[in-house]
């Protein structure tokens, strides 16, 4: 049975920082900054040095999804942490992200998928590897300004 929009949200917001606290306790990373401005989508934001992560779940589409932004000098990269996983060859991709916003069960699965694809990468990522990495996952790059 499909979690009811509002009570999807919530539970967001509770089990999303729970789950990525890594990023704050193992890199340094400053966050949650919570982004609920629209009625559609829930972002979820932590930021490094040279690292950007934007966990989301889209409450129409019921997905979950992660956007990664690498500083690299004065230009960005962006790229989707599916995109990123299967560059750096940590296995099949399809489970990074893209599902999990129907049921709670689902949330928990496709959190517990982020964070397996995104601890190791995000070592990588901050490291002098992080530009290369992001680029053969396809990223867009530019130069902010």
């Amino acid at each position: 049975m499909v979690t009811k929009p509002q009570v999807m949200r919530r539970e967001f917001w509770v089990r999303a920082p729970a789950a990525l606290s890594f990023l704050v306790d193992e890199f340094g990373m400053l966050g949650p900054e919570r982004c609920d401005d629209n009625w559609r989508m829930l972002d979820l934001v932590y930021r490094g040095d040279v690292l950007e992560c934007r966990l989301w779940l889209d409450t129409v589409e019921r997905t979950v999804g992660v956007w990664l932004v690498r500083t690299d000098g004065e230009r960005k990269l962006i790229a989707k942490l599916r995109s990123v996983a299967k560059a750096a060859e940590l296995g099949p991709p399809v489970h990074a992200t893209g599902a999990g916003g129907r049921t709670l069960r689902e949330l928990d699965l496709a959190l517990d998928n982020v964070v397996g694809y995104l601890r190791p990468l995000t070592a990588r990522l901050v490291g002098p590897e992080g530009p290369a990495l992001m680029r053969a996952a396809g990223a867009d790059e530019w130069t902010p300004g």
